[in-house]
């Protein structure tokens, strides 16, 4: 597949305007690229709404399931957002001052990287490539999951690869890259920028040894960024690097060198965790590495829904909880929305998949409605894992934070498959369990489980149903087996008897031997019906 062709619509050909700011004035960097917007106009830019219609919620169970799939694209943006894409679109463009092509200044630059190559170093001739922070780098850092990279890829939409066709140039105004789960070393950088830059713009490829020094690589990656005028380099999940051990300070270092020698802007992304790491100081008047933004923290709540009141937590829940594919929507109210903000504390990601399950199994359950106790319910079926990590959001605890935030969040997809398997059926596919469908005994033993009983009981509490009973869901399937369960073992107890001591003479797999074998192998019951295939692997199931 042609990747030009791909991502041909992003590609767009110069079409200079006139700048009114004087120090933007000439320069065909900045004149390519689209003007500074106003609040209102970010406001629609930044905006994702489902494409919602009341009549939606009469529309089949299936096609109703694909509609609120679509809150995980939700955005309405607030204040904090329109700051951002102010600061973003500023950053960007003084970045550029001082930066055309074919001047006297760029060819310094090129001049002194070829320098800085021939003697072995990355940036500089002399071989001083550590530097220390600037204005030219700053951080962004915020709570897990209250959407900043969302954000940043929404803002950063705005600006297109550019070709300068008539001048022969390509200009790249963002590039984003992520430290991966494991860190980043200087060659998986150099080689990750160079990937970057070839995906958004596939002709500006650059030749590269087959033995290339560590030193090599980067100076060729710095090289290439250079000539492709990159307006802002984004540093994703910078606390990531923690983990890449001793060498993550002389990374950040270098990448703060890099920005200074070339003059693109750095924006460095990451939680609290990367506040310790960029050795930053939010207590004081200083927000960042150079200057830049304030700290992103959870929503805050203003505990009212009078608009004059509201905080950003009313804003946000009050422009999503309209967006109801059910049949018995219900109005949002103050004790609704402070149930809601208790259980995500402010996090958007968070908040949303709580608000897209609570109305998938209001749908199950036939219920066709929101309620506190459905919100509860979701919440202890769906979100155990995270508990903890909003339980220290709720105490104020941050060094309990800490330990919490690199967890994995829940995907929606994830969210969504579990809940089709606890509820799958035969009447309607999508809301009850299916007779030949293997995993209704799972689902049934994990309902079990989440309700507190031992796994072992859980286990035992499934082989007493039937699986027809379970055609009006798991839970009710689940129910019938406790109640089974508790019939059979009443039974068991006013009909036991001595077991005999003597061969039963029974078959040699016939389940009913290993309380025989047991007490002639001298080992337990339960034992001998494991190597006898008899015991179901839950863990292995699950």
């Amino acid at each position: 597949m042609n990747i030009l062709a791909e991502i041909g619509a992003y590609i767009v050909t110069a079409v200079y305007r006139e700048e009114d700011i004087p120090q933007y004035k000439g320069n065909k960097l900045i004149e390519a690229m689209p003007p500074s917007l106003s609040t209102d106009e970010w406001d629609t830019i930044l905006s994702s709404y489902p494409n919602y219609d009341p009549l939606q919620r009469s529309w089949p169970v299936q096609q109703r399931f694909k509609m609120i799939s679509q809150l995980q694209k939700f955005m309405v943006p607030l204040e904090r957002h329109i700051r951002l894409a102010h600061a973003i679109d500023t950053m960007i463009k003084d970045g550029y001052i001082g930066r055309e092509p074919r001047t006297a200044a760029h060819a310094a630059t090129l001049q002194k990287l070829y320098e800085a190559r021939q003697a072995g170093n990355i940036l500089r001739p002399d071989g001083k490539d550590d530097q220390d922070f600037t204005e030219n780098s700053s951080a962004f850092v915020g709570a897990s999951g209250i959407g900043k990279t969302a954000i940043l890829h929404r803002i950063s939409r705005y600006y297109p690869v550019t070709n300068h066709v008539e001048l022969g140039w390509i200009q790249i105004p963002w590039l984003h890259i992520e430290a991966p789960p494991d860190g980043l070393s200087v060659s998986e950088l150099a080689t990750t920028i160079r990937r970057r830059i070839e995906h958004l713009a596939p002709e500006a490829t650059m030749k590269v040894k087959a033995r290339e020094t560590e030193s090599e690589r980067m100076n060729s990656a710095a090289r290439l960024m250079y000539l492709c005028n990159v307006g802002l380099l984004i540093v994703d999940e910078v606390q990531r690097l923690k983990v890449a051990g001793k060498g993550e300070k002389k990374l950040l270092n270098l990448l703060v060198a890099a920005s200074n020698e070339l003059g693109i802007p750095i924006l460095f992304v990451g939680t609290s965790k990367a506040v310790k790491l960029l050795g930053l100081d939010f207590s004081s008047a200083r927000r960042s590495v150079g200057g830049g933004f304030p700290p992103w923290n959870v929503l805050k709540a203003s505990h009212s829904l009078e608009f004059k009141l509201r905080g950003e937590w009313e804003h946000f829940i009050v422009a999503f909880w309209r967006l109801q594919w059910l049949q018995k929507p219900v109005e949002l109210t103050a004790d609704l929305s402070e149930l809601m903000y208790t259980y995500c504390q402010g996090i958007v990601d968070i908040a949303l998949k709580l608000f897209f399950v609570v109305q998938i199994e209001a749908i199950f359950e036939k219920t066709e409605t929101i309620t506190a106790q459905g919100i509860q319910q979701a919440w202890q079926r769906n979100f155990s894992l995270i508990d903890p990590m909003l339980a220290a959001y709720r105490s104020g605890d941050k060094k309990a934070l800490e330990h919490y935030e690199d967890i994995t969040p829940i995907a929606f997809e994830s969210l969504f498959d579990n809940l089709r398997l606890r509820y799958q059926g035969p009447r309607d596919p999508d809301a009850s369990a299916c007779l030949d469908d293997s995993g209704v005994a799972v689902a049934m033993a994990k309902e079990l489980v989440n309700q507190g009983r031992d796994t072992q009981l859980a286990l035992q509490h499934t082989g007493h149903v039937d699986l027809k009973d379970a055609a009006g869901g798991v839970h009710e399937a689940t129910k019938t087996a406790v109640s089974a369960n508790a019939t059979s073992r009443g039974s068991l107890k006013r009909k036991a008897q001595p077991a005999s001591s003597e061969n039963p003479n029974l078959p040699p797999d016939d389940y009913r031997m290993a309380a025989f074998l047991a007490r002639k192998e001298g080992c337990s019951i339960f034992a001998k019906l494991e190597s006898m295939g008899a015991v179901f692997d839950f863990d292995a199931a699950l």
